[in-house]
């Protein structure tokens, strides 16, 4: 039970430096200015990375037999952030790739209103991560404190 908690308090720290990893990227993308050439393929290989390394997170936490409430609450609210960080990757990736595409004359077209509506929902995901880190952090911290 012991090693067990230990790992897990591992799995919780490679979630947050994964999702630190894509904050970065997200961050990066859209804090460029109009006119500015992007590095698309640099982006979508940075976030395919990262999209990998969840996923090996994803399947070990999918593993662990866990008993134990305190145990059971850290995982369950743990493989949501997975969940919703895998989402976010993935949308990212999709307006990426549609605007280089788009940049290339190889994709057909990615109208404003698509891009928009696509940035909506991507955004809606930020907002959602921000509550279900807070909720993390607050079952984390002690979980971690004990068991690290």
């Amino acid at each position: 039970m012991e090693e067990r908690n230990k790992l897990i308090c591992a799995m919780l720290q490679t979630t947050n430096d994964l999702n630190s990893d894509y904050c970065d990227i997200y961050t990066e993308y859209f804090s460029q200015k109009i006119g500015q050439r992007i590095a698309y393929d640099n982006i979508l290989n940075n976030l395919n990375n990262i999209d990998l390394m969840l996923k090996k997170e994803i399947a070990e936490l999918n593993k662990l037999l866990v008993s134990g409430s305190e145990a059971i609450q850290v995982i369950k609210v743990l493989t949501n952030y997975q969940n919703l960080l895998n989402s976010r990757i993935i949308a990212l990736q999709s307006i990426v790739t549609k605007l280089r595409d788009k940049a290339e004359g190889i994709g057909g077209k990615y109208s404003f209103f698509a891009y928009s509506s696509d940035n909506k929902k991507l955004k809606k995901m930020e907002v959602e991560n921000n509550m279900l880190g807070n909720t993390l952090q607050h079952i984390a911290v002690p979980f971690m404190r004990t068991y690290r």
